[in-house]
């Protein structure tokens, strides 16, 4: 075959070829558009499940629970380890609410328990979405009781809590904004600025708590007296295997279970101290610093790190143990205060013995009680500024 007829070969060829490469590019092109129009209409429908803002309304939450003698302590009052519980699921729902996607518990503000919550009473809890930042968002919790009978209700506490939107990556998403409308939402939606600053600050390595994990360490290691009085018979140390019915939904262990088994490890300490009925009086902020995995194992320790008139003070850590790998870690910790009572049947404060070696104040302890009576007293006027009724 000649050169010219090649040529004339492969140029009929390439003109065969043009119509087919228009119809690809064509093809392509619409394909193109179809993809478009389908990522749009996903936009749109996730705009609609997820908006950009959304009023603190919409994602409020109410629930009620009947508090049964399983749940109770020695003296017939919720423990405060029960109340927090609660607490977490309530604040869980409504931050899932708002954000839609999987919400983890990062932190909880300090709480103080007022009036107790009696066997057969209901505890309601009511929550709201107070303001959001980028991936986090604040909820407040308020918990009274309900006499079934006399119809009284009373205000028992108050939490904030920081939740963080994660997204199916496991890292940090963003949640929608709050859209604050009346105007006491307006003024929580400011307010909860300035206590985010105080948890950022709050978060911060402590030399107090360092110390207090390095004398907790030491009692570990000690052989324990068990003479009563002493601050040494008051360490307690206790192992829990993360179970099934211990998770949520995303994989990790309920905040409320950890703050519960650090309120069981805490009472026992001041009841070896004391010997006496002791109620929750408050818990110190408290941050979940990693996520607590399924068949992790979870050790607490505590001991008594302050003695007041009537109340005792004790430290409380969490160190996590991988199952797999045998690795610790440490997770958390805070203070948690209890009040002396007179008697089961009497359950009004007294007065507690005195250390045997003498007075405790563990490193800055009278600093942690002025500011925990001052959050009382704050807290106590905004229960007092409002009906019982306009506050449930």
């Amino acid at each position: 075959m000649s050169l010219l007829q090649t040529s004339s070969i492969l140029k009929q060829t390439a003109n065969n070829l043009v119509p087919i490469k228009n119809n690809l590019i064509k093809s392509i092109k619409l394909t193109q558009q179809l993809r478009n129009l389908s990522l749009n209409a996903n936009k749109k429908e996730i705009s609609k499940i997820n908006p950009i803002e959304k009023p603190v309304k919409s994602s409020r939450t109410k629930i009620s629970q009947l508090l049964t003698p399983a749940q109770s302590n020695e003296i017939g009052f919720a423990s405060g380890g029960q109340i927090l519980s609660w607490i977490d699921v309530c604040a869980g729902i409504t931050s899932k609410r708002h954000a839609v996607y999987k919400c983890v518990t990062a932190s909880v503000d300090s709480v103080h328990f007022f009036n107790p919550i009696k066997v057969g009473e209901i505890a309601t809890l009511t929550s709201k979405v107070n303001r959001t930042w980028n991936t986090s968002m604040e909820v407040a919790v308020t918990v009274c009781s309900e006499n079934l009978l006399s119809g009284e209700k009373k205000p028992c506490c108050q939490a904030y809590l920081t939740f963080v939107g994660v997204g199916n990556n496991g890292k940090p998403a963003p949640v929608p904004k709050v859209v604050p409308i009346t105007e006491q939402e307006k003024i929580e939606y400011e307010r909860a600025d300035i206590r985010k600053w105080k948890r950022i600050a709050q978060a911060k390595p402590s030399i107090t708590r360092e110390r207090a994990r390095e004398k907790i360490i030491n009692y570990s290691k000690a052989s324990v007296s068990s003479w009563p009085g002493s601050i040494a018979s008051s360490y307690t140390e206790m192992v829990e295997m993360v179970m099934p019915h211990h998770i949520n939904p995303y994989g990790s262990t309920f905040g409320g279970q950890i703050m519960t088994w650090m309120e069981n490890c805490a009472l026992i300490s001041a009841s070896r101290y004391a010997r006496t009925p002791l109620v929750t009086a408050s818990m110190d902020a408290i941050h979940f610093l990693l996520p607590i995995k399924n068949s992790d194992f979870v050790t607490v320790r505590s001991f008594v790190s302050a003695v007041f008139e009537s109340s005792i003070e004790v430290y409380v850590t969490v160190e996590v143990e991988n199952h797999e790998t045998g690795k610790k870690v440490f997770a958390n910790d805070g203070f948690i205060t209890f009040v002396a009572v007179e008697s089961k049947n009497h359950p009004v404060p007294t007065a507690v013995q005195k250390p045997i070696n003498g007075k405790v104040n563990f490193s800055n302890g009278l600093e942690r009680r002025k500011h925990r009576l001052e959050e009382r007293e704050s807290l106590r006027n905004f229960f007092s500024k409002k009906s019982t009724n306009s506050i449930w």
